[in-house]
């Protein structure tokens, strides 16, 4: 004969048999839950007979309930009958749901709200952000602009400074150049060659009292020079200097620059006083 139990933790109810509880000494294990128990108090004899009998009638159920399958979905659900413990259960719950309403309707409100607060403090977090972020983009621009203007200064610079080089390879930009020498009122543009401009010869003749003075200078350079001024000096029948005087281009009517290759001619007449006897001269070229 087993025995029957009934698990007091999750009321599951199964059979034993007499060898097993035995070795546990009474002691048994759900199988649904894990609980341990001690089946001392609950434990029903349980006979061969009456589990025959449980399984003819489970079978028969069976059967019946399989035999009134067709009926029964012919039915019509019929009405619920309501009691007064339901109708009573139903109110309570309403008046219970009508109490927390103001609470219901506070927490959608705030649930509401929230995301406008969060969107509100995103942007008050990003704008110190999105300052820092202008300020860095303001200061890169502005160096580099401050990085250009250097840049082009130096260009500036360095195109000045050879300008005299410029203007022998490329003629055409004498007329802006000139133009911004004016400006800046700066001096010659042209460069200045001493040795390539050369003094092809000069004679210096008595017309009865008044001198004659007479010169030939050429570029011998490949490029553009300014024009020399002239030192003229006098000297006595010992060599030794009696008038010196120096001669710009504008005293003597010379143009400001002369091409690769060009000559000009220039003459001067001098006048001396009669006590001063002139027996020769020298003419230098050079720049002041």
């Amino acid at each position: 004969m087993n025995w029957i139990t009934r698990c007091p933790e999750c009321s599951t109810v199964y059979q034993v048999a007499p060898d097993q509880l035995q070795v546990a000494k009474g002691w048994l294990r759900c199988g649904c839950c894990q609980h341990a128990f001690d089946s001392a108090g609950l434990l029903l004899a349980w006979s061969d007979e009456q589990a025959l009998k449980v399984s003819d009638t489970k079978a028969h159920v069976t059967i019946a309930q399989h035999l009134d399958v067709q009926d029964f979905l012919k039915q019509e659900d019929g009405p619920v009958e309501t009691t007064s413990s339901s109708t009573g259960d139903l109110a309570s719950f309403e008046q219970a749901l009508f109490s927390f309403k103001p609470a219901i309707e506070k927490a959608i409100a705030e649930l509401s709200s929230a995301p406008q607060i969060t969107r509100h403090s995103r942007e008050a977090d990003d704008s110190p952000q999105e300052s820092a972020r202008d300020v860095v983009q303001w200061r890169s621009g502005f160096s580099r602009l401050w990085a250009l203007v250097l840049l082009l200064s130096l260009v500036g610079q360095s195109l000045w400074i050879g300008r005299h080089a410029l203007l022998g390879q490329w003629p055409a930009m004498e007329a802006p150049v000139h133009a911004i020498c004016d400006v800046m009122t700066c001096q010659s543009v042209y460069l200045q060659d001493v040795q390539g401009m050369v003094i092809d010869s000069s004679s210096f003749t008595d017309r009865h009292g008044v001198y004659e003075l007479a010169w030939t200078v050429r570029n011998s350079a490949l490029q553009t020079l300014a024009m020399t001024s002239l030192e003229l000096t006098l000297q006595d029948m010992q060599g030794q200097p009696v008038v010196r005087r120096v001669l710009t281009p504008a005293d003597v009517g010379a143009p400001k620059s002369l091409s690769p290759g060009q000559v000009w001619s220039g003459q001067l007449m001098v006048r001396m006083d009669s006590d001063v006897a002139v027996t020769g001269y020298r003419v230098l070229n050079f720049y002041p």
